[in-house]
């Protein structure tokens, strides 16, 4: 892991969700076991070599902090009123009552998006009187496939630092992941690509059709020594995303 104030607030933020790890009075606390494990998955989730160096970083920072008297992280006003002023609390609720408007904020509609929840909700569900409840980790995840907007513009819409949302899209997108094995399989019999076929056939009027293919260019960083490598029509750096999907 490098030190950049990004992955700093980071790696910060995903402590502080873990309370074990520093509240004294936790449960947890006094588990050895549960808190080296614990570090580990920080280790792994935040790039450091293992849970022994994610916890000296920790301890180096609150030696860092402690020293400066700094008894907690400084929150921007406009952040301490997150839990009355967000997208989630302010706009979730009407979205619910309206399917068209819930599809074209979500990208899906409000059963995909419960179904999709309640596979992934063991993973992102967090031990903390802070925790963010899945459903808002998921909404602010999928506003954020579906518009491409920065983390700090995200930051404003539902009132969590952009250090905060950067965790949540990465926790829910590999939450998501970790389902293509039973989701995201191709045919493999005859009579399965067949199926396809009749199905493109029947509901697009698409005969011999075996598969739907588009593409999304997701703006990156220039990538060192890349030269014109990536370099868009937009004049933007980009990757081409393929979807590759059947005829449902």
């Amino acid at each position: 892991m490098t030190n950049t104030k990004g992955e700093i607030d980071q790696f910060i933020e995903l402590v502080r969700e873990n309370e074990l790890l520093w509240k004294k009075g936790h449960d947890g606390h006094k588990n050895k076991g549960k808190c080296e494990s614990t570090w580990e998955k920080i280790a792994v989730e935040t790039g450091f070599e293992d849970g022994k160096a994610a916890k000296q970083k920790w301890k180096n920072l609150t030696d860092y902090f402690s020293r400066k008297k700094a008894k907690r992280l400084w929150v921007h006003p406009m952040l301490e009123v997150q839990k009355n002023e967000g997208e989630f609390a302010t706009l979730f609720p009407k979205l619910r009552d309206d399917e068209e408007k819930f599809f074209c904020y979500m990208r899906m509609t409000s059963r995909e998006f419960d179904l999709l929840l309640t596979k992934i909700r063991p993973s992102l569900e967090l031990k903390s009187h802070r925790a963010i409840t899945p459903e808002e980790q998921l909404m602010i995840t999928l506003r954020f496939f579906a518009t491409g907007m920065q983390f700090r513009g995200l930051e404003y819409t539902f009132r969590r630092s952009h250090s905060t949302i950067s965790l949540i899209v990465r926790r829910v997108s590999q939450a998501v992941w970790s389902l293509r094995e039973k989701y995201l399989t191709m045919p493999s019999t005859t009579e399965e690509w067949l199926n396809i076929a009749t199905g493109f056939e029947e509901r697009w009027n698409m005969p011999f059709c075996i598969g739907a293919l588009d593409g999304k260019l997701v703006c990156v960083r220039k990538p060192a020594k890349s030269g014109s490598l990536y370099h868009d029509y937009k004049h933007h750096f980009s990757l081409n995303l393929l979807a590759l999907c059947d005829h449902r």
